[in-house]
């Protein structure tokens, strides 16, 4: 048996000490808990915060990817129309276009006396190929015909001789925008007691 002499405020204040110690052990184990879950908490807040990053990247690239698809979608809509309009007349140019062009090449002493324009279906000879894909035959091989609606450009005119019709018909032959020029008929006839060339031609407008 151990008898201690020492004074009661000595064995309480070692004892106090004893316990300050322990506390101190204690709040320091705390403290460092403390440290180690703010460090991965900050961790996994900075990974959540890359995730958040990385989706509103990827929310921001699909929304420009909706937009460009829906714009895309839209052209298709308008091509598609152009396309059907294209079949059904014949030609993507318009009245104001052959116009335009008759009144650049047409020669000051011609006038004309009616122009009609008219769908016309006429054949078109295509090849076929192994791949499935149809284009004008001009080799030889298995053809066949196929009909294609055309936009067609009848002209009458009278004119003082038969040099400005043949100029006339060359300018038309050599347009962009005319092809298949035709002459149909050239006569005489009277016009205003005067004698004059009345003549009639045809051509298709370019698709």
């Amino acid at each position: 048996m151990t008898v201690d002499f020492l004074p009661e405020r000595v064995t309480v204040g070692r004892a106090m000490r004893a316990r300050i110690i322990r506390q101190g052990y204690l709040l320091g184990i705390m403290l460092c808990a403390l440290a180690c879950l703010a460090y991965f908490n900050d961790e996994r807040i900075g990974k959540a915060e890359a995730q958040i990053n990385a989706l509103d990247s990827q929310s921001l690239d699909m929304t420009i990817r909706v937009k460009t698809m829906l714009e895309l979608q839209g052209q298709l809509s308008d091509l598609m129309v152009k396309q059907r309009i294209d079949a059904r007349l014949g030609s993507g140019a318009t009245g104001m276009d052959v116009l335009g062009e008759l009144a650049r090449i047409l020669p000051a002493n011609i006038m004309l006396t009616s122009m009609e324009l008219d769908t016309n279906q006429t054949p078109l000879v295509v090849k076929q190929t192994t791949g499935g894909v149809a284009r004008a035959a001009r080799t030889r091989g298995k053809t066949k015909t196929k009909m294609i609606t055309r936009l067609k450009l009848t002209i009458t005119g009278l004119s003082p001789n038969n040099v400005d019709v043949a100029n006339f018909i060359a300018d038309l032959s050599a347009s962009l925008l005319f092809e298949d020029v035709d002459m149909g008929y050239a006569k005489n006839v009277k016009f205003r007691t005067k004698p004059a060339k009345e003549f009639q031609v045809s051509c298709y407008i370019v698709r």
